[in-house]
């Protein structure tokens, strides 16, 4: 099996949804708590940012050509007064197929 990465586009946004959508059972069994059933998973707000900004971007998983899973993520600033100034990348979703 040959695995690959790439940055996702917009037009690989079904893959990323259908991952999402896939493992989210997984999600909501697990933590009830925290998860409940629903149609929509993203808001289109919340999803746009990954492929309108110049510091969050999608990243696709592969495996032989197949969409496996995907993990948002954004780079922030952390500038606090204790600590040196530097830049993280932050994971705000990430999910494979079950």
């Amino acid at each position: 099996m040959e695995y690959s990465i790439k940055c996702a586009e917009y037009k690989d946004l079904h893959w990323i949804l259908e991952i999402k959508k896939a493992s989210f059972k997984d999600y909501i069994d697990s933590q009830p708590n925290i998860y409940r059933q629903r149609d929509v998973l993203y808001t289109d707000d919340f999803i746009s940012v990954y492929f309108n900004n110049e510091n969050a971007f999608p990243i696709l998983c592969f495996a032989d050509n197949t969409a496996c899973g995907f993990m948002l993520c954004k780079i922030i600033d952390v500038n606090l007064p204790m600590m040196q100034p530097r830049k993280y990348i932050y994971l705000d979703d990430i999910a494979v197929m079950p």
